[in-house]
């Protein structure tokens, strides 16, 4: 198995650029496969400060956003707010989706505009709405928003006369979707002052185990960094992350060294050593219950398909 390269900070905030200060829009599809090596089967845990809409265009997905878990079909697809962690695996074959990532700026315009206190702030900032299932059987005003995405991919790829102007217009008319969905639903739903924070203990665990991934490090190390006794440490992350935090260490220092696998001038041990595992053999064995191949055929894999 194979993960999108989402490049991250030692915050797990997502270090790609999303369009630029002008235009802070990106649109994007990708393409994942559930097995096979030639594509990658799913992104790992990050979050940005911009919003996210993406539909499947084919296949299925599996989502989760904070500790929640989304299963989407071919037609459907997840509004996801602004800083919330989520992560994405395909279920099964082959799926591709098309995300529309934007700065809520290109939105509200100015600091203090009414657009932003009346419809923006209101749903950036409630714990309780950090994502949106797009279902194809909603009933509600979310319903337009899939057609809407495909309008905002026509229009970035064609760029016909004024294309950032439609964009805009799509993205406008989703916000206002979402916002109407928001005020019906979003302000009678509750998120626990227990869950609010131990999203906050899963960001601080994540943030060691990615600043601190290649040494020798124990499970109180972790807990400590989170001020969590070491059951309640495991515990925040079987529930958030569906893995403890040595399945979750292993599984990240195995995607930190798959770029060194296509440098011909590094030994499997020298690479092995440099992300924090004992030996090449513990590599190799955690690789292959990561990925479902040794690095070394990965490796070949690689260096043969590029």
């Amino acid at each position: 198995m194979k993960s999108s390269v989402v490049a991250v900070d030692k915050n797990l905030k997502e270090q790609i650029s999303h369009g630029n200060y002008a235009f802070p829009v990106d649109v994007h599809s990708e393409l994942f496969q559930a097995e096979g090596i030639g594509a990658p089967s799913y992104f790992v845990c990050h979050w940005h400060p911009e919003a996210e809409l993406m539909i499947l265009l084919d296949g299925s997905m599996r989502y989760q956003v904070n500790e929640t878990i989304y299963d989407m079909k071919e037609g459907e697809g997840l509004f996801i707010n602004s800083n919330c962690l989520h992560m994405g695996t395909a279920v099964s074959g082959q799926a591709s989706t098309l995300s529309v990532i934007f700065h809520p700026r290109f939105l509200y315009g100015y600091e203090d505009s009414l657009i932003r206190e009346k419809y923006i702030s209101p749903l950036l900032e409630s714990a309780a709405f950090s994502a949106y299932p797009l279902r194809a059987g909603n009933t509600d005003e979310s319903r337009v928003i899939p057609e809407l995405l495909l309008q905002c991919l026509h229009h970035y790829e064609e760029k016909p006369l004024a294309w950032e102007l439609h964009i805009k217009a799509c993205l406008l008319s989703c916000w206002g979707a979402l916002f109407s969905v928001f005020t019906e639903k979003g302000t009678v739903r509750k998120i626990s002052a227990r869950s609010r924070e131990a999203e906050g203990k899963a960001k601080s665990i994540l943030e060691f185990i990615q600043d601190h991934y290649t040494r020798k490090i124990s499970l109180a190390d972790i807990a400590d960094a989170a001020a969590l006794s070491t059951g309640e440490c495991g515990r925040i992350c079987k529930r958030l992350l569906h893995q403890t935090p040595f399945e979750y260490l292993n599984a990240y220092r195995v995607e930190q060294s798959i770029p060194d696998l296509l440098k011909k001038d590094l030994s499997i041990t020298e690479i092995a050593l440099k992300h924090g595992f004992s030996g090449s053999s513990y590599y190799a064995e955690t690789f292959k219950r990561v990925k479902g191949i040794t690095p070394s055929a990965f490796r070949r894999s690689l260096i043969s398909g590029s």
